[in-house]
């Protein structure tokens, strides 16, 4: 069951029942656009009757690698990065100006 992504309102994607355990699987095209893997953590929220399931990212973690910034992250848009991808990133940048 799927529908037209209309803004500021709810989408009704899927259909799914709990199981025995208390689980419910996640739709693959939902798991894929919000990048939801095994192993993910997620968080739910509450709001009255509304159930709000989101992937869990601490406001100090790295938004490319997930690790914990203790120290030496940087903002790029709004985004926290974490040194050693900043420096992956500068490095990657750096061969590919050097190739041309």
């Amino acid at each position: 069951m799927e529908s037209e992504r209309t803004e500021n309102v709810a989408i009704l994607v899927a259909i799914k029942p709990v199981d025995l355990q208390g689980r419910v699987v996640i739709p693959t095209d939902v798991r894929s656009v919000y990048g939801i893997q095994w192993g993910t953590y997620v968080e739910f929220l509450v709001d009255g009757d509304l159930i709000i399931v989101r992937p869990f990212q601490p406001h100090d973690a790295c938004t490319l690698c997930g690790e914990i910034v203790t120290h030496g992250g940087v903002l790029y848009m709004g985004k926290l990065v974490c040194t050693e991808c900043r420096e992956d990133m500068v490095r990657k940048v750096s061969s590919l100006s050097a190739d041309d």
